[in-house]
């Protein structure tokens, strides 16, 4: 991964968990997108936020499930889902 992409994505993970609580009230259980450290969009589903997505350019943003846990959920690319 290049080294601006490795810095973007921190940083927006580390907005995220920076206002993690407050996202968990006002967005829980949604996705969001986090871009530029900033609220890009806000869905229902994972489906809907992938889709948005696709018009980003990659390495720029996060998706992250507003959900209380105590430890992160985090998904492989190798991951396969079943239907």
């Amino acid at each position: 991964m290049g080294t601006e992409i490795k810095r973007a994505i921190d940083k927006n993970y580390e907005y995220y968990l920076q206002h993690q609580e407050e996202f968990n009230k006002k967005y829980n259980n949604k996705y969001i997108i986090v871009k530029d450290e900033k609220i890009y969009g806000v869905f229902d589903n994972m489906e809907g936020a992938i889709q948005e997505a696709k018009k980003l350019e990659a390495g720029t943003y996060i998706i992250q499930q507003c959900v209380k846990r105590k430890e992160p959920q985090t998904f492989h690319t190798r991951v396969r889902f079943n239907e």
